[in-house]
């Protein structure tokens, strides 16, 4: 197979180690690795340095899990067949780990799949679906749509909840759903540049990468805008110059994510 062609973005995984890495993934599969052979939990738990011109790692972390998929031990059985499998088998490496972008901590994860893997026959939809994970950014975590999407097969195998018995909304719910959404979006009447506390010396967010995102929630918030859509926002990180602080910035977009639909 060619060597893969990854877009050459700002702060992207080191060239020279994703081209490492990938040749070994494919002489693995070609049978010519030898002792450098790489099994798919090595593949895809790679430690990449981030550097100022580097490899776009959306894309690179979608070519590595694809071919992991390939690799030895990436089709290990699964020890019920009652019970849905994660993508991997190995704890630390059992769905794509990602460094850049938000991930849900990969304990707190591991630990809820070895309580599906003992005990799904006690679990209900109910659980799986009201699970939480703490989410971290600039440290490894798994991948948010491969774990949700995990959730989501499990939660259709095991047994159905009981039906739900929660009063329908009120006029009170709505109201305080309305209250909610305008304090979010009081940040969108300061000017731009000034929306957030700012930061010299540290890492920040790009001022007008975050004015942006916050003007497209101003005018989706109360009707297209989703969760999933807020979880996804990334901005380009700052330093020695202006830039937005990222806790600040972190905590109005989880607060956003709260108040819009799924």
């Amino acid at each position: 197979m060619a060597k893969p062609r990854f877009t050459v973005v700002a702060r992207g995984y080191d060239r020279a180690q994703v081209d490492a890495h990938c040749t070994r993934i494919e002489a693995t599969l070609a049978g010519t690795a030898g002792t450098l052979a790489i099994t798919a939990a090595e593949a895809v738990n790679p430690t990449f340095a981030i550097v100022l011109r580097g490899y776009d790692h959306h894309e690179v972390e979608a070519w590595v899990r694809a071919r992991a998929e390939l690799l030895p031990g990436a089709g290990a059985p699964a020890p019920s067949a009652s019970v849905v499998q994660p993508p991997g088998q190995v704890p630390g490496a059992r769905f794509l780990v990602v460094r850049l972008r938000e991930g849900y901590d990969i304990g707190e994860v591991d630990a809820f799949v070895e309580r599906i893997r003992n005990g799904a026959g006690s679990l209900t939809a109910d659980e799986v679906n009201a699970v939480q994970f703490t989410t971290v950014r600039l440290r490894a975590g798994y991948d948010m749509q491969a774990v949700d999407e995990y959730l989501d097969a499990v939660a259709a195998q095991v047994r159905p909840a009981a039906p739900s018995t929660a009063p329908e909304s009120t006029t009170t719910d709505w109201r305080e759903a309305v209250n909610a959404r305008y304090e979010l979006l009081k940040v969108a009447e300061r000017p731009a540049g000034d929306r957030f506390r700012t930061v010299r010396l540290g890492e920040g967010y790009d001022l007008g990468e975050v004015d942006t995102f916050v003007d497209h929630v101003r005018a989706t918030l109360a009707t297209s805008l989703t969760a999933a859509e807020v979880r996804a926002a990334e901005f380009t990180t700052v330093r020695l110059r202006e830039g937005y602080d990222m806790q600040t910035v972190d905590e109005w977009l989880a607060a956003v994510a709260a108040a819009t639909r799924g």
